[in-house]
């Protein structure tokens, strides 16, 4: 079945030293156990994180509080990482080019508007319900290092010490969610920006998108044809989880 197809690997690596955490958030974690039983020796290792570490999706539940709360009166469902169906992470992928979205400015995100989603119908057609939509920005392709190196990733663009990650503005998340598609993935440390985390995240959630963040290596799909997949971790009443995300591409047979 998959003789025929290429898997792309779109996740992250996750160690102590990646950026793969959220600054004020617990860090990842990791302690190893060894055992030099004779008979039976093996290895493990104990494992710490938060939902939203690395390549990660982000459940209804992120943001919209369950019914009844007087913090939230509007349209969303409160829907949990084992609720959300996977079907919806799933799906033939469209690739948008954002990387022209660059900001400048310390401490601020540049907007993906929905000019990057109209010019992307004009090059490769209408989008379909069931599509994801996948934002290539170049930014984990860039950002994401190990060491030092890493805090451009999140940590300095959050303390202002340099320009911010694109971000998907509501208006775009709204377009591409009144198309039909399933899903949002995004090469960024989240679908937000700097300066507004809650507008974009609300604009998708509420209207019970699968947002898929952290993602990598986005330029080596085609902009049509790639199948995405994504399978997060089943964490009961999660607000979402991490996974792996891969897409699968035909290879090129000749003759």
């Amino acid at each position: 079945m998959l003789s025929s197809k290429r898997i792309i690997d779109l996740s992250v690596p996750l160690s102590t030293d990646h950026p793969c955490g959220w600054p004020g958030h617990p860090s990842l974690q990791i302690e190893g156990h060894w055992f030099d039983d004779r008979q039976v020796p093996y290895a493990h290792q104990s494992i710490s994180l938060d939902e939203h570490t690395g390549t990660h999706f982000d459940a209804p539940a992120h943001f919209i509080p369950p019914a009844g709360s007087d913090l939230y009166d509007g349209p969303g469902k409160h829907v949990t990482s084992d609720q959300v169906p996977l079907e919806a992470c799933i799906g033939p992928a469209r690739v948008i080019d954002a990387r022209s979205a660059i900001s400048t400015t310390l401490g601020e995100s540049a907007w993906i508007d929905p000019s990057y989603v109209e010019r992307a119908v004009e090059q490769h057609g209408a989008l379909h319900t069931g599509d994801v939509i996948l934002f290539y920005t170049g930014w984990s392709d860039a950002h994401y290092r190990p060491g030092d190196d890493g805090s451009a990733f999140v940590a300095d663009p959050l303390a202002g010490k340099c320009a911010g990650w694109p971000a998907l503005s509501p208006e775009t998340i709204v377009e591409v969610a009144d198309a039909g598609v399933s899903a949002i993935g995004i090469d960024t440390p989240t679908l937000g920006a700097v300066q507004d985390s809650f507008g974009p995240h609300l604009a998708a959630l509420e209207r019970g998108l699968v947002v898929v963040e952290e993602l990598v290596g986005l330029g080596e799909l085609p902009a049509v044809g790639a199948l995405f997949i994504f399978l997060p971790l089943k964490l009961v009443g999660g607000t979402g989880a991490p996974g792996r995300a891969i897409a699968l591409v035909e290879e090129n047979v000749d003759g």
